[in-house]
């Protein structure tokens, strides 16, 4: 479980603004400048072209490929325009430096420096061949000017490739742990109930691709009253306890147990037999009996949980209400006739 990835709906927000970014000078800026032609055109055609593009992605769940294809319409708008602009010294070209910021926010670190080397070697390239471009603007400008500019457009791309991966590794830290104080329960290290809740609920989305499943609802017994008679610390302690031994227990590869509250756990078993379902829970139970827990003091304490579990078999249009509640009437049952046992839904007549 991940918090959601926001690239896609960034990518999308950025097929709209080079569009409107394409749009407004186009529009505006033969109003105030006597310019080529060619500069009203190829404006008009890059704003054809990003909006083409937005309604691509907007239109279009989510694809991988939508990122560089962004990026790479990006690049082939600008770089004509500074080829035929003054190259170097072309207005254009101070939105290279952001190229690999740009990148680094839609896709990741490593195509931001396969970006950042192009977007160098494209300025080396315009330094070079300087005397050999064609400048529709019809500026003159000495050399040494056009050499000092290169240096800072090639100072400002490595600084923004600098920022971008500072930014994107700072940006996959927050993600991960907001991630794991989303999903993970923080006392047991256990899936929370969120977490726990999407996992049943994907497999009852993906029911076809997957078997029959057995729900126990796992209750420590007489848990308040740990907690009134040795204090919320050791009742933590009870907890986790609990927790490693349920994980321990069950097949983890195929299994998932999570803290579904308080002192309550739920865990779900996949491919098995109502037979296997219920060794398991059986299992369960006798080893957390056997545990051997004692207080800060010394003082041995022996504790117990109760199981209600069911046997289902995955339809579509199946809630996950329907499939919890048989198993939480049998933990129900389980505690009304004494706790420390295993109960099925089907023994309990409900």
């Amino acid at each position: 479980m991940k918090i959601e990835d926001p690239r896609p709906k960034l990518i999308q927000a950025t097929a709209l603004i080079l569009t409107l970014t394409s749009l407004v000078p186009t529009i505006v800026v033969p109003i105030f400048v006597n310019q080529s032609y060619y500069f009203t055109l190829a404006g008009a055609a890059n704003t054809c072209m990003f909006a083409i593009l937005y309604l691509i992605i907007a239109n279009n769940k989510p694809q991988y490929w939508h990122r560089y294809l962004v990026i790479s319409m990006g690049y082939l708008s600008i770089v004509p325009l500074i080829i035929v602009s003054g190259g170097i010294n072309s207005q254009f070209t101070s939105l290279l430096t952001v190229s690999p910021v740009m990148v680094a926010l839609l896709s990741n670190n490593r195509d931001s420096k396969i970006v950042t080397v192009l977007t160098v070697l494209f300025i080396l390239s315009l330094l070079f061949y300087h005397d050999n471009l064609i400048s529709l603007s019809n500026e003159t400008i000495s050399i040494d000017r056009t050499r000092s500019r290169a240096t800072w457009l090639i100072l400002g791309c490595l600084l923004g490739a600098g920022f971008a991966q500072v930014f994107n590794q700072t940006n996959q830290k927050l993600r991960a742990a907001l991630t794991k104080r989303a999903y993970q329960d923080e006392l047991t290290g256990l899936p929370n109930r969120r977490n726990i809740m999407e996992i049943l609920q994907q497999k009852l989305s993906n029911y076809q691709a997957n078997g029959p499943i057995a729900i126990l609802m796992i209750d420590v017994d007489h848990f308040k009253k740990l907690n009134d008679s040795y204090g919320h610390l050791f009742g933590d302690e009870c907890l986790q306890a609990v927790s490693r031994s349920i994980s321990e227990s069950i097949q983890t590869n195929r299994d998932v147990v999570g803290r579904y509250g308080g002192e309550e756990f739920l865990a779900i078993l996949s491919y098995v037999t109502p037979d296997e379902a219920v060794n398991l829970a059986q299992n369960i139970r006798r080893n957390i009996a056997g545990l051997k827990l004692q207080t800060h003091d010394k003082q041995p304490v022996r504790i117990t949980v109760t199981i209600g579990w069911d046997y289902v078999e995955l339809t579509e249009n199946l809630a996950v209400s329907s499939i919890l509640n048989p198993a939480d009437k049998a933990l129900y049952v389980g505690k009304q006739q004494g706790r420390n046992q295993v109960v099925a839904a089907t023994a309990t007549h409900i």
